[in-house]
């Protein structure tokens, strides 16, 4: 018996009803290009996905550099720092 498993048009770990709910490109599995797919992005950001940590108008889940730092945020994750915080990138960033 084969279960009939929605993975998503991009396969980026959310399913096509979860792209529609969080506006991400149902064609792009890194919706905003920093890096970081679409699900393990909602995975990150939690409750804090529709969030605009740095004011800019765009949420953090379409933001490639959620807090404005000058550093994408699959960059700052990539090396254990907090792409929520733009006190938070490693010393050969700066």
């Amino acid at each position: 018996m084969l279960l009939n498993i929605d993975i998503g048009t991009d396969k980026d770990g959310l399913t096509d009803d979860e792209i529609n709910i969080y506006g991400t490109n149902p064609n792009d599995p890194d919706t905003d290009g920093d890096g970081i797919n679409d699900g393990d992005e909602v995975e990150f950001w939690g409750y804090d996905w529709d969030m605009d940590f740095d004011n800019d108008g765009i949420i953090n889940i379409l933001d490639p550099d959620s807090d404005n730092d000058g550093f994408s945020d699959g960059a700052e994750k990539a090396e254990g720092f907090d792409p929520g915080d733009p006190n938070s990138k490693t010393p050969h960033f700066l």
